[in-house]
């Protein structure tokens, strides 16, 4: 009898860690049994996920009577998110192994939920992965505990992400094509990306922009009025979630991140490995993973930064930055999980 991974998470709508576990499900299918269990049941990776053949189902007291009556020996809770982080301590305290994923960074303050997760790092968890150095050092100095830590880098599948692509999209290439991939919140800093391109936008008025991801669309009216505000509505494309990123990715001459804090960076890396390049402003996992080619900018003046997009935009990435991506293969990620759950259930 296969051994089963609980993959244990809030919901499984479009972000890095929804995307991480769908991948980790998908490479290792064959070697453990799996089945996901959420706090809510929405979003698109819910689909894509019963799909192929992997069970979703809400967290319920049935579950856990079930569980309650198993064997222990049989099974391995793997938590993703904080919300579930919390709920997880329910799984500890009937006798089973848990372990946590921490898939996001800090900023600013640390609010409530994030000191009780810390406080329950010392309980809870067997182990603790984080997606980057830095996301770890961040999260011990707030409090978690050190001890449980291990570090396993976000993989891509980097013969999917490969600059063979064609663009899928219906676009004029006579336009400087910029684009963002970010769900829409302050961490993203959306003021920021629009102070930068509308002076890109006066430098060279050939500019259009895409922003991609959850609320960039035409309801999200405090996006509109801040495109409106930047004289930025009739340069702009507004796409929503995409599903299928690597399709579009060579549609662009530049894929730029304005974003305060990211614990990884997937979309950075899939871009560079479709020969599609990068900037980014100030973000430290930016040099912990690219090193002397990092892609940050600095802090700088918006009409510094907007020099920089449109100079990038003409040049694609160097041959360096495209090695440091291709060591983020999906590949050694899923070999590192494997060794992870065996380990904890022999």
């Amino acid at each position: 009898m296969k051994i089963k991974i609980i993959h244990f998470i809030t919901a499984l709508e479009g972000g890095g860690a929804e995307k991480i576990l769908f991948e980790t499900i998908s490479g290792l299918r064959g070697q453990f049994n799996h089945q996901v269990v959420v706090l809510s049941k929405r979003g698109a990776y819910c689909k894509k996920i019963e799909d192929i053949d992997i069970s979703v189902e809400k967290i319920s007291i049935r579950l856990l009577w079930k569980l309650l009556l198993s064997e222990r020996n049989r099974y391995l809770i793997h938590s993703y998110l904080y919300h579930s982080h919390i709920v997880s301590l329910l799984f500890k305290l009937i006798g089973y192994h848990v372990i946590w994923s921490i898939h996001s960074s800090i900023i600013n303050t640390v609010d409530f939920k994030i000191k009780l997760v810390s406080w329950l790092s010392y309980l809870v968890p067997n182990k603790i992965i984080y997606v980057s150095d830095f996301a770890r050092n961040q999260h011990t100095q707030i409090g978690f505990t050190k001890q449980k830590s291990i570090v396993v880098y976000n993989g891509l599948d980097v013969n999917k992400f490969n600059n063979k692509n064609q663009c899928a999209l219906a676009i004029d290439k006579s336009y400087t094509c910029i684009a963002m991939i970010a769900r829409y919140h302050p961490i993203k800093d959306y003021s920021k990306f629009s102070s930068i391109a509308s002076i890109a936008l006066q430098l060279n008025p050939s500019c259009y922009f895409y922003l991609i991801g959850k609320g960039n669309n035409k309801s999200n009216k405090e996006l509109l009025d801040l495109l409106e505000k930047h004289q930025l509505l009739d340069n702009v494309k507004l796409m929503g979630e995409v599903d299928d990123i690597a399709a579009i990715l060579p549609c662009f001459d530049l894929l730029v991140s304005t974003s305060k804090s990211e614990s990884f960076g997937l979309t950075i890396v899939e871009a560079i490995l479709s020969n599609v390049n990068v900037s980014t402003i100030n973000l430290p996992i930016m040099d912990e993973l690219f090193e002397h080619c990092s892609p940050n900018m600095g802090e700088l003046k918006d009409e510094d930064s907007a020099k920089i997009w449109l100079e990038k935009s003409k040049e694609k990435p160097n041959d360096a930055l495209i090695q440091y991506a291709n060591n983020y293969s999906l590949d050694q990620m899923i070999k590192s999980y494997k060794v992870i759950y065996r380990d904890y259930l022999k």
